[in-house]
């Protein structure tokens, strides 16, 4: 199970970092989705509410953990998998899970401030100290105009009410251990 899933929906933990015991850095957020619809009479119901856990290793750990908190509005990105473990009393255990490639707030739903991280280079990463591999980016003239800089963005209507009625784009990922 490799094909890339996107979920939309709301965190229900703080998240926090911990240390494999190889020293990798690990974060699990869960993140509840409730697929939306309309009634009968056309109101907007909420149907079954699916649970998911999302981890994520190393530096996106670690960004995690700082920045989402439990109540947030998210859209994530990343792969199923089935994680299985056995319990203290002997028996197996699975899950299906996601394997976290991406994360964000989810914007149709409230703002937020970006904060780039800067991290200190491994020495095994360490970029040379001059020529055009230094920084790893070209140099652009700054008086240039910002080709990124247009305006206000808008969304289409369509999109807003698929942000409104909660969709999102797995509907039943049990359904896919029984497959």
């Amino acid at each position: 199970m490799s094909a890339p899933v996107t979920i939309t929906g709301w965190v229900g933990n703080n998240p926090a970092l911990t240390l494999t015991t190889n020293d990798r850095r690990r974060t699990t957020v869960r993140v509840a989705t409730t697929h939306r619809y309309r009634d009968e009479n056309g109101a907007w119901t909420d149907g079954e509410t699916t649970w998911y856990s999302v981890t994520f290793w190393d530096d996106a750990a670690e960004s995690v953990a700082k920045s989402l908190h439990s109540g947030d509005p998210v859209v994530v990105t990343g792969r199923l998998v089935l994680d299985r473990w056995d319990a203290p009393d002997g028996s197996p255990r699975a899950e299906l899970a996601l394997r976290g490639a991406t994360i964000g707030h989810d914007l149709t739903r409230g703002t937020a401030t970006y904060m780039r991280v800067l991290r200190e280079a491994r020495p095994s990463e360490a970029a040379p100290a001059d020529g055009p591999q230094a920084s790893g980016f070209e140099e652009v003239d700054p008086s240039a105009p910002d080709p990124f800089e247009h305006g206000p963005a808008t969304v289409a209507e369509d999109m807003a009410e698929d942000a409104a009625d909660g969709s999102e784009l797995v509907d039943d990922p049990a359904a896919l251990l029984t497959a």
